[in-house]
């Protein structure tokens, strides 16, 4: 659906396309989960960030106007979680390339 979008959403994503790469070893699944982690840095359907980069937190929603600007615990939950699998799952390529697995 268009509308409306929450940061859950991308979260979920991101998890299904871990798992998906790690039961196939497919590489896609990694860059479909890097396109899900930009859409809260803008590449979305609104070309709008909902990360907020003065507060450190995650707007709750895109929707047809724009982005809804409350900022509630999920929303943030699903950015910490997103950001913090991106950044293990590039510690883990970059140990892979290292030990030459």
């Amino acid at each position: 659906p268009k509308f409306d979008q929450q940061p859950v959403d991308a979260c979920s994503m991101l998890l299904a396309c871990q798992e998906a790469y790690l039961a196939t070893g497919d590489k896609a699944y990694r860059d479909l989960a890097q396109l899900a982690y930009q859409w809260y840095l803008g590449k979305n359907i609104n070309k709008l960030p909902l990360y907020n980069k003065e507060t450190g937190g995650c707007y709750d929603a895109l929707t047809p106007e724009g982005v809804n600007l409350n900022q509630g615990a999920e929303a943030l939950l699903s950015w910490l979680y997103s950001g913090q699998m991106m950044k293990e799952w590039q510690g883990s390529e970059t140990a892979a390339v290292s030990t030459g697995g």
